[in-house]
């Protein structure tokens, strides 16, 4: 019986000291999978693709920004600038006249959506066809010329036009004047005239002047 009752005090002692020199799990252990850092790829100020994990240890800010030079470099070659998505074991391929643009994996798709990766994908791909669109124009060294000479043209007609205007109404002024000289003349009220022809003269200068 003294037995007993001591070894119950020896536990009752013991359990408090392994309780405290039990590790506790730490809060931060669902932090060990941590997110990695999300990266938007935009080309020309338009966003094509979120990137929101590494792939073969490049991590996301570097793949948007690798992703971005490397269609630059694209879009200033010559060629149709096809788009097309391309499947493989990786992820799905974006590429630009055959070659590879960026790759969408699947842990770029958004998983609060459950968005499936053919989609992300072609969401993708669609972006960059609209933004190889959009600026065509802007990248064709051809189009940008004719758009040069088309301004050039408007603006030497409009110049024309102002000339021609101007010389036109300085044309009609100078007969508008002579014609009232000429019917000042002959405004006369028992043999005396009515209005000089210089006071008439002066008088639809300003009514000209007014009107133009």
């Amino acid at each position: 019986m003294p037995l007993k009752i001591a070894l119950l005090l020896l536990t009752l002692l013991v359990s408090p000291w392994a309780r405290a020199q039990t590790p506790s799990n730490p809060p931060a252990a669902a932090a060990s999978v941590t997110r990695s850092e999300e990266a938007t790829l935009q080309v020309f100020n338009r966003p094509i693709l979120v990137f929101r994990a590494p792939l073969l240890g490049v991590s996301a800010p570097d793949r948007a920004t690798r992703a971005r030079a490397r269609i630059q470099a694209q879009l200033a070659a010559p060629g149709p600038h096809q788009v097309t998505e391309k499947r493989e074991a990786v992820g799905v391929l974006v590429q630009i006249n055959g070659a590879t643009s960026f790759i969408v994996t699947a842990d770029d798709t958004d998983r609060l959506e459950q968005e499936p990766l053919e989609r992300a994908a072609s969401r993708a791909a669609e972006a960059l066809r609209r933004v190889v669109q959009e600026t065509r124009e802007s990248r064709d060294p051809d189009a940008l010329a004719r758009g040069a000479g088309m301004a050039l043209a408007a603006t030497v007609a409009f110049g024309l036009l102002a000339w021609g205007l101007r010389h036109l109404r300085d044309a009609g002024r100078r007969w508008l004047v002579v014609a009232a000289q000429r019917h000042a003349g002959r405004l006369q009220l028992a043999g005396v005239q009515v209005v000089r022809r210089e006071r008439m003269a002066h008088l639809v200068e300003r009514l000209l002047t007014g009107l133009w």
